[in-house]
């Protein structure tokens, strides 16, 4: 929400809510054998990102320009570091030490609004 992860056990207001729906639904939290990534788009257009956000702990600890240039960035996470990979205005987690690979497997995100978050580094990477 404008960034920042939301925690459903503890936020408020229409979201909060709604996510605590989603969560009940889902009898969270529980420990997840097949993980599956939602996916949550707030953009109204399919804009290309202009920068990329990086959190951890819900804190913003870096900013990126989406300037076309190919690079790896290695960022700390909680359980170590993941790699970032950078290609073309678009970026993906190429390496995390995390248990399921989801924020791997979810591929590259480059439009506004996209985000990959792996949970166990309490990262989130967003295209704005």
């Amino acid at each position: 929400n404008n960034g920042r992860l939301l925690n459903y056990k503890k936020d408020e207001g229409k979201i909060g809510n709604a996510l605590k729906l989603i969560a009940n639904s889902l009898e969270l939290p529980k420990k997840l054998l097949n993980p599956t990534r939602i996916k949550f788009d707030n953009s109204k257009e399919n804009s290309p990102a202009s920068k990329f956000l990086i959190f951890h702990k819900n804190i913003l600890i870096k900013t990126i320009e989406a300037d076309g240039s190919n690079f790896n960035l290695n960022v700390q996470g909680t359980k170590g570091y993941v790699e970032l990979g950078f290609d073309k205005n678009k970026v993906r987690v190429t390496s995390s030490p995390c248990l399921h690979k989801t924020c791997i497997n979810s591929g590259s995100i480059s439009l506004s609004g996209e985000s990959i978050v792996c949970i166990p580094n309490e990262l989130m990477i967003l295209c704005e």
